[in-house]
């Protein structure tokens, strides 16, 4: 959709279209703002009965979103899943054998009950929305996940 370019001036859209790697789709220039990977998100469950679920339980849920997603030209492929106390791995492609790593880890903390690490977050971020269960997301980059904990509700 490169086609359609920005012609505002707001400084937040101006803000996400760089972050997010496409500061060329505005008519204004952008500078002072590098692409940022916000591949971290907490979140927690909307109704108290989701609340048990456990990072094994999304890891399924998210295999299975992505099976309901596949049609004539888009299908994806996946490694086995493997679990580790409170975290739950697997990697899926969707384009030859381009793998792409996913984490579902239990926190346990109000509104922060679990975490998903991923460098597919406009994917996660569709599943979390898609699956209606899911509040309070909290996106961040590794190092403000690492550090100061400073985070936005969206991934861009």
């Amino acid at each position: 959709m490169e086609c359609i370019r920005y012609r505002g001036n707001d400084p937040e859209v101006l803000r996400r279209l760089a972050e997010s790697g496409q500061a060329h789709l505005a008519d204004l220039p952008v500078s002072g703002i590098k692409p940022v990977l916000r591949n971290h998100v907490t979140f927690d469950a909307a109704d108290p009965i989701d609340k048990l679920l456990l990072d094994k339980d999304l890891a399924i849920d998210f295999h299975n979103y992505l099976r309901s997603r596949t049609n004539e030209y888009v299908t994806y492929k996946f490694t086995k899943t493997v679990t580790d106390g409170d975290v739950t791995s697997f990697s899926y492609s969707w384009y030859e054998d381009n793998f792409h790593k996913i984490e579902f880890h239990f926190l346990g903390l109000p509104e922060c009950r679990w975490l998903i690490v991923s460098n597919t977050s406009f994917t996660v971020y569709d599943w979390l929305v898609d699956d209606g269960r899911f509040s309070s997301q909290r996106w961040y980059t590794k190092e403000q996940w690492d550090t100061s904990k400073e985070w936005q509700d969206i991934p861009w």
